[in-house]
């Protein structure tokens, strides 16, 4: 009898061993699993930072361009009043111009090259944006 109860505790003892070494991987297990959702959510927030800051970088720069072709088309001074710089929503916005005439049978005319390059930090920096958008406009007839 004294044998049979001496086997039950080795047994139960070596089960609580084992138990022990599975709450030790389960948490470690969790804790893998905690550190890679952090990351996850880290980058998928980083992500969706960059993808809405380049979208208005993006407009700026736009906007920027529409500006310049109406200084262009209307001012009557062409390329005169450039190269222009300005801050819309903390981005800089830097616009270049060049013309060229044209002449096609009897029709004379001006071709505009615009160039808007629009950032917001200075790069290297994680949060850096850069765009620039390129246009040529006319005051063909």
């Amino acid at each position: 009898m004294n044998k049979i109860i001496m086997n039950k505790t080795t047994t139960m003892k070596k089960i609580r061993g084992f138990s022990m070494v599975m709450v030790v991987v389960v948490i470690t297990l969790f804790a893998l699993i905690g550190g890679y959702m952090a990351t996850m959510v880290t980058t998928s927030s980083l992500a969706a930072s960059f993808t809405f800051g380049g979208m208005q970088g993006w407009f700026a720069a736009h906007s920027g361009t529409e500006w310049a072709m109406w200084q262009v088309l209307h001012s009557g001074t062409g390329c005169g009043s450039f190269p222009a710089s300005f801050t819309i929503d903390n981005f800089d916005i830097n616009i270049t111009c060049s013309s060229t005439a044209v002449t096609e049978g009897p029709d004379s005319y001006t071709v505009y090259d615009l160039v808007t390059t629009t950032n917001r930090g200075s790069q290297g920096d994680s949060g850096y944006i850069l765009r620039q958008v390129r246009t040529s406009v006319t005051d063909a007839p």
